[in-house]
């Protein structure tokens, strides 16, 4: 579901991508769960991010393409619940 609701996204957004990371967090009221989804390039350069919901896999955090790399700082490579991408 997330990974599906993620490509949508990206094809929509002109956004490619190699591979994906994603952890469940709870929204910022700490109630509902949300996907917080990350996009990569091969290389583990930072292409894009979002929030994706749990529940509805409804986008709740637009899309925001990475243009500084700053929020790659606390993302690791993944060793699970991640997939190759678009």
């Amino acid at each position: 579901m997330v990974f599906r609701t993620a490509v949508r996204e990206a094809i929509r957004c002109d956004v490619g991508f190699d591979w994906i990371n994603y952890t469940l967090r709870t929204d910022s009221q700490g109630q509902s769960p949300v996907w917080d989804v990350r996009l990569f390039k091969q290389s583990g350069a930072p292409v894009a991010k979002m929030r994706i919901s749990a529940q509805t896999a409804a986008v709740v955090g637009a899309l925001e393409k990475d243009r500084s790399g700053e929020w790659l700082k606390n993302t690791r490579k993944p060793t699970s619940g991640s997939a190759e991408g678009h």
